[in-house]
């Protein structure tokens, strides 16, 4: 995996450089077996650049620099400082990068989120970082393959190099079916709940967990 994380990143190094219009967010999406939307079955990676950020990168990154103005730090900053206090989802620290299990995960299965400390974007990643990121992914893979779920949807999220507010951060998303009879992916449903996690923070603010329904603090 970081082999290959390397190679995607040498392609978006090499585009950036020619000053291409669409090279502004490099995003890699993962899509692993049918129940994560993939149509055949084998190994590969969406590698893309685009000048525009997909609609959820979108949600947080506004949501991450309303955060910013509001309170003078970086949100991503504050939640890896939270979970990593309250010991709750925080898993573990493996490199630069902090894992964690997300409040509102987008599968039935739940989800883990990693962030990377001192990066906005994707091109901020080192060889160092590419290797803590895969090997995350293989704990967590495992971990997940013990429980009989081998599928999963994992998206890179990245800002630019002038995003104060960006942390670049992954998003683990296992899948499984509803009803294994009909092949029915749980995706869909769990999707369009999570594009409202992030509108929260533009609508109410009071720490970086807050909870629009309760007083109490709680990470997304």
């Amino acid at each position: 995996m970081a082999e290959a994380f390397g190679f995607v990143l040498d392609f978006f190094r090499r585009v950036a450089a020619t000053g291409h219009p669409e090279a502004v967010y490099p995003i890699v999406n993962w899509n692993y077996m049918p129940p994560s939307g993939s149509s055949l079955i084998h190994p590969h990676l969406q590698v893309f650049s685009s000048s525009s950020a997909p609609y959820l990168m979108r949600l947080e990154l506004d949501a991450a620099k309303t955060y910013l103005e509001q309170h003078g730090t970086c949100y991503w900053d504050d939640l890896v400082a939270f979970e990593k206090t309250h010991g709750e989802r925080y898993l573990k620290q493996i490199g630069r990068s902090h894992w964690m299990t997300a409040y509102a995960p987008m599968g039935v299965a739940g989800d883990v989120l990693a962030v990377v400390e001192g990066t906005r974007s994707t091109l901020d990643l080192t060889e160092a970082d590419l290797m803590a990121l895969a090997t995350g992914l293989a704990h967590v893979m495992a971990e997940y393959d013990k429980m009989g779920i081998y599928s999963f949807n994992m998206n890179f999220f990245t800002g630019t190099a002038e995003d104060r507010h960006s942390r670049f951060h992954l998003l683990f998303s296992p899948r499984t079916f509803f009803s294994q009879a009909l092949g029915t992916p749980d995706v869909a449903p769990c999707a369009t709940f999570s594009t409202r996690r992030f509108a929260w923070l533009i609508r109410k603010k009071s720490t970086p967990c807050s909870r629009p329904d309760s007083d109490r603090s709680h990470p997304l």
